[in-house]
């Protein structure tokens, strides 16, 4: 009797040992499953947090970079458009002298108005300058020290014409007295301009003077340039300031995303 349900008890023991076996293999691989979900997961956010720091890192970059390039070009723009412009495109010797004439180029650089003046080096007293050029010069008495016509032409078309005849312009400067011309004109870049002077009269006295002839940009254009160059250095050095800190902030992150530790 013994002998026979042995065998029996083994067999049991053995479909025991086969059925719970295979239970804890599944239930080993659903560990490792889970477990790998979790790492995939934790190496899925790591790498997100990082691709994420390298975008902020590339957008402060090229947000500095861009607002250095704005800051270079406002400066530029500043230095070249506003104070670089020739305020005075022509200034060439004339002698005043009754019959003299003479014709001159040149162009400017932006679009604007202009006027064309005679202007007498200063000598002796205010007096004695009123004297020679008579009603050529403030509100002195006596006939004009100097009388003259001129013309601006571009290629074959006259564009203004006129000359010292009434109502008289003048201005004075620290060392030169100008005789304005009328009228004002309008001239454009990019354009060979000429203009012809022909002194129909002149005071003697004026022949051993140095004097010449000069074009200049209205002065209100000189002092809204003015304004505009003020204006524009805050704003150039916002701008750099700004892109500054803005590459800073880059490497500072750069740094932070190169530890060992920024990942975790």
């Amino acid at each position: 009797m013994p002998s026979r349900l042995a065998p029996t008890l083994c067999l049991g023991d053995q479909r025991g040992a086969d059925i719970s076996t295979p239970r804890r293999r599944i239930q080993g691989a659903l560990l490792s499953i889970r477990a790998c979900w979790h790492y995939s997961r934790f190496v899925a956010a790591s790498a997100r947090s990082s691709r994420q720091l390298k975008t902020w890192v590339k957008r402060l970059v090229v947000a500095g970079l861009a607002s250095l390039l704005v800051a270079g070009a406002v400066e530029w723009y500043r230095t070249h458009h506003v104070l670089g412009l020739e305020w005075t495109p022509l200034r060439v010797p004339l002698t005043l002298r009754g019959g003299e004439s003479g014709e001159s180029t040149f162009s400017v650089t932006h679009h604007g108005l202009y006027h064309a003046s005679i202007e007498v080096r200063r000598f002796g007293t205010s007096e004695e300058i009123g004297r020679v050029l008579g009603t050529a010069w403030f509100k002195h008495d006596g006939p004009p020290g100097v009388e003259a016509t001129y013309d601006i032409r571009a290629a074959t078309t006259t564009l203004v014409t006129g000359g010292t005849g009434p109502p008289w312009t003048s201005s004075s400067g620290a060392e030169f007295v100008g005789i304005g011309l009328t009228p004002t004109f309008t001239l454009d870049p990019g354009v060979r301009y000429e203009l012809s002077v022909r002194v129909r009269k002149a005071n003697p006295e004026l022949r051993a003077i140095e004097s010449r002839l000069v074009v200049a940009a209205d002065p209100s254009r000189r002092k809204e340039a003015a304004v505009q160059a003020a204006l524009l250095v805050p704003v150039a050095l916002c701008l750099g300031a700004i892109g500054v800190l803005f590459v800073i902030g880059a490497a500072v992150l750069a740094r932070r995303g190169g530890r060992p530790d920024a990942a975790t």
